[in-house]
């Protein structure tokens, strides 16, 4: 098993290497935090940015074509935004669940500790 500390982990994520994980509460740590940097590195700018476009590139012509350009313009901004949305929030939700299945997973590892010092004592 390859143990690769936070920092290279996300470095190697990056430039699209896959690395050895365990499946253990480590393991699903570095999950949940490469997950987290990748909703705030990429979606949250993906989003500010396309915001930023919306409010302030595509304000009305004073033309009709130019009308309807913006208007198609905008509605597909729309709905770029709201993909968006729906991905973070996804990506937040899977971040929920890893986060419990890691407390879980620690519960019993603490509950097999606890037995297994009381059987030891007897």
């Amino acid at each position: 098993m390859v143990r690769i500390d936070g920092y290279l982990a996300n470095t190697s994520a990056a430039v699209g290497e896959v690395e050895d994980i365990a499946f253990d509460a480590d393991g699903i740590q570095r999950i949940i935090d490469d997950t987290n940097d990748l909703i705030q590195r990429e979606l949250y700018r993906a989003r500010r940015d396309a915001e930023l476009y919306f409010q302030n590139m595509l304000k009305p012509p004073d033309h009709p074509a130019g009308d309807q350009f913006v208007s198609f313009a905008r509605e597909h901004a729309e709905r770029y935004l709201e993909f968006n949305r729906s991905y973070i929030d996804a990506l937040s939700d899977f971040v929920r669940k890893l986060e419990k299945l890691r407390a879980d997973y620690l519960n019993r590892e603490e509950d097999l500790q606890w037995g297994f010092d009381k059987g030891v004592k007897h």
